[in-house]
């Protein structure tokens, strides 16, 4: 968009999820293929100019007022891709990791939740005091099948952060927590 977040339509403010789901992209597409530092760059600031004192972030383009754990779920997503930036501060990453460890894993009932907490810390400090908790609670939020086939379930009537409900809210948690419990 002109003011420098990616949005469903290219038009109007920037979509914060979209923006950070950009990020992640292309982070990764970086890795086989050149893409342009600048771009990595300007998508990092601009998702961190929008980062709230607390080191949250308020969804955009939801069309509701933010539940907690929407706030949560989407500042976990964006603290997942911004944070081996540089242009992560130092401070504005203790806010961040603070924010995220004042929630008790025990007090979240949603793996989609849980998961986004689990690799936003892990992303942030890979020696955290708290991600064995949060990693115990999520495995023990696994749902099997009666062939022993393991899935996690959205636990929440509302949608993922990229509208997925269903089936595919189901099909995006287990994805979420599969790669949150991944060790690299």
């Amino acid at each position: 968009t002109p003011n420098g977040g990616f949005e469903w339509f290219g038009r109007g403010q920037g979509d914060l999820c979209l923006t950070a789901y950009g990020l992640l992209q292309f982070k990764d597409m970086a890795r086989v293929h050149d893409v342009d530092p600048k771009l990595l760059e300007r998508t990092t600031r601009w998702l961190l100019a929008r980062q709230n004192s607390d080191g949250s972030w308020h969804p955009t383009n939801r069309g509701e007022q933010a539940s907690q754990a929407v706030v949560l779920e989407t500042t976990a997503y964006i603290g997942w891709a911004v944070a081996n930036s540089p242009a992560l501060d130092p401070n504005a990453r203790q806010r961040l990791i603070a924010f995220l460890s004042n929630q008790s894993p025990y007090q979240i009932d949603s793996p989609y939740t849980l998961a986004l907490v689990l690799q936003a810390l892990r992303s942030l400090d890979p020696q955290h005091a708290q991600l064995s908790t949060f990693r115990a609670r999520l495995v023990s939020l696994q749902q099997q099948t009666e062939d022993g086939a393991g899935w996690w379930n959205r636990a929440s009537a509302g949608r993922t952060l990229f509208l997925g409900h269903g089936p595919v809210a189901v099909v995006e948690t287990t994805a979420l927590a599969v790669l949150a419990l991944h060790d690299d």
